[in-house]
């Protein structure tokens, strides 16, 4: 009976020790990734990727590991995952650098340089390593456009440093097409809409505002109208025309602006933004 007891205890012991050891690692997208790659190393793919994807859903403001994770992912071969992981690092890098509610540079300096780090990072990567690995011409082209966004940016970042607000000229990487004219009412989202085109959509005046999740980049399912408003593109009252630029999904952030409140959400097939003309 002793000897049973004790083995129950150790047992116990051991399984806390490693639930433990589990939830301290569940927050370190690095360790994740470390798992991953020694997986990988061994051969198994299907072990890397789950520990990557792990890493993906536990990334909260390192957009480092983000940015590790856009390698990973197209070395083998998940495109999608790949998009994301590159967008969510710039995005993450961005945040660190402007606080999304006031679009001002956050009042801490080490924050500011991380967050400026992260897009030069970004842009670095894309030139030196990203953009010469194997994958389908969708997701190139789709890659430069993250490419483009992180440069964009980055020079406003740096006219936000210094006081100025010309607009950056931007190296001409990639032409997209002109917008599609879309009918639009208060309930039409980009669900149906294809990824990699740009669409004009007028929303009517007194319109019904609806739920959101994301800020400055929208889930598609989204109501346009309602993320215009928030985005302050237009108002629930006049209503008015926006042009909208329909992206592979991502995780969405949550956000306050112009009285509309965003949630946070998972990633999803396709996401927009707003082209500010």
């Amino acid at each position: 009976m002793k000897t049973q007891t004790h083995f129950g205890i150790t047992f116990v012991l051991f399984v806390l020790l490693f639930v433990a050891s589990a939830q301290a690692q569940s927050q370190d997208p690095k360790a994740w990734i470390r798992n991953g790659d020694a997986a990988w190393q061994q051969g198994n793919t299907a072990a890397a990727l789950v520990n990557y994807n792990y890493a993906f859903n536990n990334l909260g403001w390192d957009w480092s590991s983000a940015l590790t994770l856009t390698q990973r992912y197209l070395a083998l071969g998940q495109e999608s995952q790949a998009l994301n992981a590159y967008r969510f690092g710039v995005q993450l890098a961005w945040n660190w650098a402007i606080d999304p509610n006031t679009l001002q540079l956050r009042p801490q300096a080490q924050s500011v340089a991380s967050g400026e780090q992260g897009l030069a990072t970004a842009i670095n990567q894309y030139n030196n390593t990203f953009k010469n690995m194997r994958m389908s011409e969708a997701a190139r082209n789709w890659l430069q456009q993250a490419a483009k966004q992180a440069y964009d940016s980055y020079q406003l970042l740096q006219q936000k440093k210094a006081g100025t607000t010309t607009t950056p000229t931007t190296p001409p990487t990639t032409t997209l097409p002109p917008p599609v004219a879309s009918r639009t009412d208060w309930n039409t989202n980009a669900d149906a809409l294809q990824i990699g085109q740009r669409y004009s959509c007028s929303c009517p005046a007194n319109g019904t505002l609806s739920y959101v999740y994301g800020f400055d980049v929208y889930r598609s399912d989204v109501s346009i109208c309602t993320a215009a408003v928030q985005a302050g593109l237009i108002t629930q009252a006049a209503g008015g025309t926006v042009v909208i630029e329909v992206r592979p999904g991502q995780p969405y952030a949550p956000g306050s602006r112009n009285g509309i409140v965003s949630s946070s959400g998972a990633a999803s097939a396709k996401s927009y933004v707003f082209v500010r003309r």
